[in-house]
């Protein structure tokens, strides 16, 4: 075989063999098992939302105050002496009912200045008595001439001086009888106290300051009012003829739990403070030692609304007419809320705003859509028809 031979055969062996390793990487490719494509999930963006519920409400107006009884009275003594005694209530807190004594005074130099006095009168009733009969002896021996006009002028004079004498005496017993009644102080109703200023062996004189009561009948919190809410609450210029009184309610947080009572508006103080330029609206609480209402559940400790606690107060207003309730994080600028179809697609509700509570909103609308859900969290790519995956709002209550 020539040189030239050889080459040719090299050459056509180089190229079968790459003609070779070609065919074969394809029949690779074609017969090699495909791989299963997934299509990929279409992610949807996880929302919360609560029902939309139209309903008729009320505007409530809400304020705060601080509970005080109705009632609080500074005792003081009256009289001079020693304390014998002070009443098992008369502690800071206790209680005590109307008639129970709360000081005792020693009674015993006012007792012996009535009995004196007593004696007194008694004696001069009878020098008086004598008296008068000697002047209508006087008189007759007058008509006879036997008795003389100075002998009866004078015997007047001793009746009058006698007269004025026993005036006298018993103007000082009707003193000494109420110095006596004053040594022993008495609840002038059922109440408690806020604080005692003598112990029993102290003397004291009128004007000494024996202890602070309070009546526990009626207890008031004062709340300010602005003008535009006092003008939300019907009949609140007539509060003193009307017969049906506007209702409250009185919150107070006691522990971890919230308690209420029920309430009136029972008065309107008609004078704007000049520098808040608000009004003082006096809400009064019944009975208020009852235990109180746990809000959202029950307690078994309930406390009585205490003097000094800081309340939250509700007032019933003008009707707000059919309305729905949101929580504020619902509401979008415009205002509009999202609201969800039966595809879970967002659809906008465009709103006014009646009022607003706390962290709700009361919203009305030209179309109230019912069977609706509103969603209470920000999306902010949201864009009307888009698809959501909802989550039950938990009940901030619960």
């Amino acid at each position: 075989m020539t040189k030239d031979s050889r080459k040719i055969t090299g050459r056509f062996a180089a190229v079968g063999i790459l003609v070779a390793g070609i065919v074969g990487f394809v029949l690779l490719r074609v017969l090699a098992p495909q791989p299963v494509v997934t299509p990929r999930a279409e992610t949807l963006p996880l929302v919360e939302v609560a029902p939309l519920v139209w309903e008729e409400v009320a505007f409530e107006i809400r304020g705060e105050g601080v509970v005080r009884p109705r009632t609080t009275v500074s005792v003081a003594a009256q009289v001079t002496g020693e304390v014998l005694e002070t009443g098992a209530g008369l502690e800071r807190g206790g209680a005590f009912q109307k008639g129970d004594t709360l000081v005792q005074i020693d009674p015993r130099p006012y007792a012996a200045a009535v009995r004196q006095l007593e004696g007194d009168i008694l004696a001069l009733q009878a020098e008086l008595k004598y008296a008068i009969q000697q002047v209508a002896r006087l008189e007759d021996l007058r008509s006879s001439n036997v008795a003389s006009e100075s002998d009866l002028e004078q015997q007047i004079s001793v009746r009058g001086r006698l007269q004025g004498q026993i005036a006298a005496r018993e103007a000082q017993l009707l003193r000494s009888q109420l110095d006596l009644a004053h040594t022993k102080i008495v609840a002038p109703f059922a109440g408690k106290a806020f604080s005692r200023e003598v112990d029993v062996g102290d003397i004291v004189q009128p004007g000494t300051p024996l202890a602070e009561i309070f009546a526990t009948d009626l207890y008031e919190i004062v709340v300010q009012l602005d003008d535009d809410e006092a003008a939300m609450i019907p009949g609140i210029w007539d509060l003193d003829s009307r017969d049906e009184k506007i209702a409250a309610q009185v919150d107070a947080n006691f522990g971890a739990g919230t308690y209420s009572w029920p309430a009136v508006l029972a008065s309107l103080e008609g004078v704007l403070d000049r520098d808040a330029r608000t009004m003082n609206a006096v809400v009064h609480v019944s009975d208020p030692e009852r235990p109180g209402q746990r809000v959202g559940g029950s307690g078994s400790s309930a406390p009585p609304l205490l003097p000094g606690m800081y309340t939250n107060v509700r007032l019933e207003g003008l009707s707000a007419g059919i309305v729905a309730v949101v929580p504020r994080a619902a509401l979008q600028p415009g205002p509009f809320v999202w609201t969800l179809d039966g595809d879970s697609r967002l659809r906008a509700l465009p709103v006014e705003i009646a009022f607003t509570r706390d962290e709700d909103v009361a919203v009305t609308a030209a179309q109230m859509q019912e069977d609706r859900r509103v969603v209470v969290t920000q999306l902010p790519a949201a864009t009307e028809g888009m698809r959501v995956r909802a989550l039950a709002a938990s009940d901030p209550n619960e």
